[in-house]
């Protein structure tokens, strides 16, 4: 097997996760170099994932580690604040790291890996390939091969079977345990006799750390990357949310560390639907996945399979929102979004909803992911603060591993109903698309001898054995409900303030860019409202806040013109010449729609003599572009001298015409009469057609018909504009 060079690469802390995908070469080579594999095992160790290295861009002057801003994303590099959409609007990269001064991206095409379902006849010009139960995965030396060959591949076998290997980043950005009431859940389940394997699909894990003192790491830990069982963490994302379920679960919820991401914190699509597969077959119960990305329709498809088998085998999987802050309605992120997992996003200690985490219908709960405590994976003592959606997903993991103790066979649907029951309600009243049913707690069960032993007194010094209240608990409050003056109001313009973009494309349509004040929800603390929001220029939004929120901003985005190339219809594109101007009707249409003449200028000649002209269409206003066509006046084909005679053909005569050949002619019609001599009317006559300049009548004339008819014919020539003169009658002699 042909082998690619390793490379080394750093510690790389990101702020999202999310999928890539690759592509494939035009070279063939035989069948007979695929390999075959005989278990998961074997198809991981042969074929390690390996990742090209990321693009680091300045924000301030668009250089790049690489190429220049324009070769890499086909547009010059403008402003900070432009950056992010000219990146999005690419298509080919995505963002896994922002800071004060630079964004840093990785291709979609950076795992060189094609994944096709069925065998194939030949690797389509990969340097390797190996096939295992039915799936063929193509490895390429380069992104530019791996995209060049998947277009090969899918126009052969469909997008249904050709997947890319989409890069998975982590989704790196404490007080949840007894925030959640999982430490007393715990306590009560530490004895009951069963057991539940929760499998942490991350960068490994620091065993040797002290949150995971007294927890079983179960001896199915694997590492999926390299086919082995060294799942030692060399990121530290998977130390993080592995310790929040260890500290969050009693010893009889054991740990399964499955490595399916790198140093840099980053894996694939096909790694993570391997440990999937992997996880169920060695008795997973629970899937902890801190990681996720936006897909497309057919990969979403691809990774549903894995998951639905996964909870079909009674495995609960539970899936972070992602940290972009991003409306998810509008996108597939997965593995959040698929009908078959939990998705968890984050909140702070207050109740607030944090502005990185992902929002939308999908979401079923939210969970601490602000300033948690999480395990430093360089010690064995140290820990770390830190945010994100990823360790908000580990406590709903936990919350699911103690339902499980309780009830062996429940369903994820029931996890959610359970769940949701215990449930404090933040946000808007009932599920709402940011903090979905809210956060789960815990109460500790009070001991059924409570109530005869104890004296009525002594309840009131022993408040630690009550059940707590959300009034106890300033912390699980709304931010609207925790004031106590209802003359307090706050200041909208003292929240920060961010759009989900600041420039747009004319589409005929209202513009509406969302808009974030960190910590605070729209409709419920603050109002928005747009102006000029349609035309290309500079559109307006208003904020206002509401209630006991005040205030008043403003925030400008721009809407450029749209780029297209009008299509141009004409009336007519050929016009006889007559000696008048000639010009056709003009129709403009953009994306196939008919567009005012208010977003035009037409430039045609005032045409009279033959020839060819050009009409040239010139976008304005709200659109930017131009095209040309032409339209033609021709002259008439001229008229034909004919020569007509009669031929003896045996013992009968018939008749053959010829004349000269007229310029442009296509075709010639010729007409053909015969007249009885001394007798009123015709006796015969015909239209005949021929591309020839000469044309033999079939009809015979006996030598008396020939003696008692006069014949007459006439032709005349048609080109492109029509057909020209007859010529005169000409009597066959």
């Amino acid at each position: 097997m042909k082998s690619i060079k390793k490379k080394h690469f750093g510690l790389l802390v990101a702020t999202a996760i999310f999928f890539s995908m690759c592509f494939l070469p035009s070279s063939v080579i035989a069948a007979d170099e695929i390999e075959h594999a005989n278990s998961i095992k074997e198809y991981i160790k042969e074929s390690p994932v390996e990742i090209e290295e990321e693009i680091t861009i300045d924000k301030k002057t668009g250089k790049t580690n690489e190429n220049s801003f324009k070769d890499i994303f086909g547009s010059s590099f403008q402003t900070e604040d432009q950056i992010t959409d000219i990146i999005a609007s690419s298509d080919e990269y995505q963002i896994t790291e922002e800071t004060k001064d630079d964004i840093t991206v990785i291709s979609k095409f950076a795992t060189k890996r094609i994944l096709v379902t069925g065998k194939l006849s030949s690797l389509y010009g990969a340097s390797e390939g190996i096939e295992y139960s039915g799936e063929t995965l193509l490895t390429y030396k380069t992104e530019e091969e791996a995209k060049e060959g998947y277009e090969q591949l899918i126009k052969v076998y469909g997008e249904n079977k050709v997947f890319i290997d989409l890069p998975l980043i982590t989704q790196a950005k404490g007080w949840g345990t007894s925030f959640m009431g999982l430490d007393s859940k715990s306590s009560e389940l530490s004895a009951s006799g069963s057991k539940v394997v929760c499998a942490v699909l991350d960068t490994g894990i620091n065993k040797s750390h002290k949150v995971f003192s007294g927890k079983t790491i179960t001896s199915s830990s694997y590492n999926i990357l390299s086919g082995n069982t060294n799942y030692t963490d060399d990121n530290g994302h998977g130390t993080m949310t592995a310790g929040i379920i260890s500290e969050s679960t009693p010893d009889n919820v054991q740990i399964m560390a499955l490595k399916v991401m790198n140093d840099r914190g980053i894996g694939s699509m096909i790694t993570y639907s391997q440990a999937i597969e992997y996880a169920v077959s060695n008795g997973a119960d629970i899937l902890n996945c801190s990681l996720g990305g936006q897909v497309d329709s057919q990969t979403a498809r691809y990774m549903d399979r894995y998951l639905k088998s996964a909870e079909d085998a009674g495995v609960i999987t539970v899936a972070a929102s992602g940290n972009d802050g991003a409306d998810m309605d509008k996108t597939n992120y997965y593995p959040c979004e698929s009908p078959y997992a939990i998705c968890v996003g984050a909140m702070d200690q207050f109740g607030n909803w944090p502005d990185f985490s992902n929002y939308g219908q999908s979401v079923d709960f939210t969970a601490p992911g602000v300033s948690v405590e999480v395990a430093d994976y360089k010690s064995s003592n140290s820990y770390w603060g830190y945010s994100g959606t990823s360790f908000s997903c580990p406590y709903i993991a936990a919350a699911s591993a103690l339902l499980k103790l309780e009830n062996s066979s429940i369903s994820r649907s029931n996890v959610v109903s359970k769940l949701a029951n215990i449930s404090v309600d933040v946000g808007n009243s009932g599920k709402d698309k940011y903090f979905g049913y809210g956060y789960p707690k815990f109460i500790k069960s009070e001991p059924t001898t409570t109530t005869t032993t104890t004296k009525p007194t002594s309840t009131t010094t022993t408040p630690t054995t009550t059940k707590p209240t959300t009034t106890t608990n300033p912390t699980t409050t709304k931010p609207t409900t925790t004031t106590t003056t209802p003359t307090t109001s706050y200041d909208i313009n003292s929240y920060p303030l961010s759009l989900s973009y600041t420039t747009a494309t004319y589409t005929g349509k209202a513009i509406t860019p969302s808009v974030t004040l960190s910590g605070l929800v729209k409709g419920r603390d603050y109002s928005v409202s747009y102006s000029n929001n349609v035309n290309a220029g500079t559109g307006t939004i208003t904020i206002k806040g509401i209630g006991n929120f005040t205030g008043k901003r403003t925030k400008t985005f721009t809407i450029t013109k749209r780029k297209a190339i009008p299509t141009i219809a004409l009336s007519s594109t050929l016009f006889a010449y007559d000696g008048s101007i000639k010009a056709p009707q003009v129709t403009v249409k953009v994306d196939g729609s008919n567009i005012s003449s208010t977003y035009y200028t037409i430039t045609r000649p005032n045409s009279i003599q033959p020839g060819t002209y050009k009409i040239s269409v010139q976008l304005k206003g709200n659109y930017q572009g131009s095209n040309t066509t032409t339209y033609e006046i021709a002259k008439k084909p001229a008229k034909p001298s004919v020569n007509v005679k009669w031929q003896k053909s045996g013992s009968k005569y018939k008749i053959k015409a010829t004349w000269a050949s007229v310029p442009t002619a296509s075709l010639y019609q010729l007409e053909i009469k015969s007249i009885k001599k001394n007798k009123k009317g015709v006796k015969y006559s015909r239209v005949l057609t021929t591309k020839t300049s000469s044309y033999t009548i079939t009809k015979k004339f006996s030598k008396k018909q020939r003696k008692n008819s006069t014949v007459k014919i006439r032709v005349r020539a048609k080109n492109k504009v029509g057909y020209g003169s007859w010529s005169a009658w000409e009597t066959v002699k």
